[in-house]
C-alpha cells in the first residue's frame, strides 16, 4: 500500500512539472534563456553607458564612480523594478484584477486559465531577469565595481 502512494506521489509530482514546463512556458528553454541574456546584455549596456556619461558630467573617473557603488546600486533598483514589472504582470490576468475589471469597470472580459497561464509565462521571463540583475549587482559589489 505504501508503495502504491509513493508512485501516485510520483506521478502526480512529474505530471505538475510537465505541466509547469511545458504549458506554463510559451517557448522552450533555449528561446527563453536567450531572450533573458539578451534583456539583461541591454541593461548591461545602459548602465555603462549611463556610467560613462555621469563620469564625464561630474568630472570624475569611471572607475571611482563605479568603486563608490554606483554600478551595483544601479543594477539592485533595476532588478527590483523588473521584480515588480513581473508581479504585474503575472497579477494582471488573475481572478482578483479580472473581477475588479467586470464589477467596476463593466467590462464584458471574463476570466480564462489560458489567458492566466500566458501572462505567468511573460512574468516569469521577467522575474529571470530581474534574478540575473540581482545577481549581477551582487557580483559587482564583491568585485568592488
Amino acid at each position: 500500500m505504501r508503495a502504491f502512494k509513493f508512485l501516485f506521489m510520483k506521478q502526480k509530482i512529474k505530471r505538475s512539472l510537465l505541466i509547469l514546463f511545458v504549458i506554463v512556458m510559451p517557448w522552450n528553454w533555449r528561446r527563453s534563456i536567450f531572450w533573458v541574456l539578451k534583456v539583461n546584455f541591454i541593461f548591461l549596456a545602459i548602465n555603462l553607458l549611463s556610467l560613462l556619461f555621469l563620469s564625464l558630467f561630474f568630472k570624475v573617473g569611471v572607475f571611482t564612480l563605479a568603486k563608490d557603488g554606483f554600478f551595483s546600486m544601479v543594477l539592485l533598483f533595476e532588478s527590483g523594478i523588473i521584480f515588480l514589472v513581473g508581479g504585474l504582470v503575472a497579477m494582471s490576468s488573475s481572478i482578483f484584477s479580472s473581477k475588479i475589471r467586470e464589477y467596476v469597470f463593466h467590462s464584458g472580459e471574463k476570466w480564462s486559465k489560458e489567458k492566466h497561464e500566458r501572462s505567468e509565462a511573460r512574468a516569469i521571463l521577467y522575474i529571470l531577469t530581474g534574478i540575473v540583475l540581482f545577481l549581477e549587482s551582487l557580483a559587482s559589489v564583491f568585485l568592488g565595481l
